[in-house]
């Protein structure tokens, strides 16, 4: 009896040996096909395709928006970012497959960009105008299409009763100014709970969120993070979320934290909105030497990974928003099937 359970001990050792092995080689082989996907096809190496050339103009419009929004926009800021918009704008104008309404959102946030600081420099307003007219020369421009900055609106000071959700989703904005009221503990409790109703993976609930108040803890982990200045100081509270890899079993399931993880985000920002609280997120796309920093300052374990910060408070009064206008539903929309 003896010598047959330590045969059996012994086979299923190896059992064990050889399904790690199994699992390693899947998992090491699912990342080798992602870095393959992404090197390829993703803007990293220069490709000049369609899509990465409008994400280039998107995130160069943004960056205009985002900067007409804080409490004190430095004149004139981001001139590079004007001169490659405008640059990026008049090869894309021209292409097959551009879409219009990129275009007029450009001239739209250039527009508002000159109007905003010509009254230092009509000149350099003029020619600003006169470049963004010239690189959509022939393209029909929608006047529906705006980008820029505009006033915030709470979503309690134009409620006048129930709501749909889109019109209650249509009605969050990132805010990148802050009042100097603190966000009540409680009121963030709240909201986390909210967002706890969110789905994950078989209910495994792997999402963590550290909370860091206006001060020391919260400028310590916002100056590792690039996309905060000029407001992020401000902010009542920086939330950052986080997900436990351990509750993550197969190879296939190496990007579930991130699902998750957005899911809750999301479930988040919209219970902190119902609750009159306002918010931005700040991105964490960082480098292993970045993520590494960021752990040790806000004493992240290595058995999680960092996915997204979140500024929250109350907008200062006469705040502004981004427009961000958004693609239209005909290029979101994928048929799938026969009628594909």
């Amino acid at each position: 009896m003896t010598k047959m359970r330590s045969a059996i001990k012994t086979y299923l050792l190896r059992f064990s040996a050889t399904y790690r092995l199994l699992e390693g080689y899947r998992l090491y082989s699912s990342y080798f096909q992602d870095i393959k996907r992404f090197s390829k096809h993703s803007g990293v190496y220069g490709q000049r395709r369609t899509e990465s050339l409008e994400a280039h103009i998107v995130m160069d419009l943004h960056r205009l928006e985002k900067g007409m929004t804080l409490p004190a926009p430095r004149p004139w800021f981001g001139r590079d970012v004007v001169d490659r918009l405008l640059k990026n704008c008049r090869q894309y104008a021209f292409l097959a497959d551009a879409d219009p309404s990129i275009v007029a959102a450009a001239v739209s946030v250039l527009d508002q960009y000159a109007d905003t600081f010509g009254g230092s420099d009509v000149e350099r307003a003029s020619t600003i105008r006169a470049k963004s007219r010239s690189m959509a020369e022939g393209v029909h421009l929608d006047p529906m299409v705006r980008a820029g900055a505009i006033p915030h609106l709470s979503l309690r000071s134009d409620s006048g009763g129930s709501r749909s959700f889109l019109e209650f989703a249509e009605s969050r904005s990132s805010v990148r100014s802050f009042a100097e009221a603190l966000v009540p503990e409680a009121t963030l409790t709240d909201a986390i709970r909210a967002a706890q109703f969110s789905p994950s993976v078989c209910n495994r609930q792997a999402t963590l969120v550290r909370i860091f108040r206006r001060g020391d803890d919260a400028n310590n982990v916002l100056k590792l993070q690039n996309g905060n200045r000029g407001f992020g100081h401000s902010a009542s509270h920086v939330l950052m979320i986080t997900y436990d890899n351990a509750a993550f079993m197969k190879p296939g399931e190496r990007n579930q934290g991130f699902i998750d993880a957005g899911l809750f985000v999301m479930s988040l920002l919209y219970a902190l909105h119902d609750l009159g609280v306002d918010s931005c997120c700040l991105n964490w796309s960082a480098t292993s030497l970045e993520d590494s920093r960021m752990r040790s300052a806000a004493s992240v374990p290595e058995h999680e990974t960092i996915v997204v910060l979140i500024a929250v408070g109350y907008a200062a009064s006469g705040s502004k928003v981004t427009v961000s206008p958004h693609k239209t539903l005909s290029r979101v929309i994928v048929r799938g099937g026969e009628d594909q």
